[in-house]
């Protein structure tokens, strides 16, 4: 499970893995945009995303390499 890049960072460290990059995309809200427009997201979701401006879209990507030995 996710949450947000800051736990997968501890969660990455904590495994023993060698931090590669992490970032957010800076673009998440507007591509849930475009996915919403294509009629691929809950009306119920839209309500909430939508009443909340998008404050809580993000994406984030954490990528590590496992150390052997």
């Amino acid at each position: 499970m996710f949450f947000n890049i800051e736990m997968e960072l501890r969660f990455v460290l904590k495994s023993m893995t060698k931090l590669i990059e992490n970032y957010y995309f800076e673009d998440a809200f507007r591509w849930w945009e475009e996915y919403r427009d294509l009629g691929r997201i809950s009306e119920t979701e839209q309500q909430f995303i939508t009443q909340d401006n998008g404050r809580w879209i993000s994406l984030g990507l954490v990528v590590g390499e496992k150390q052997l030995g």
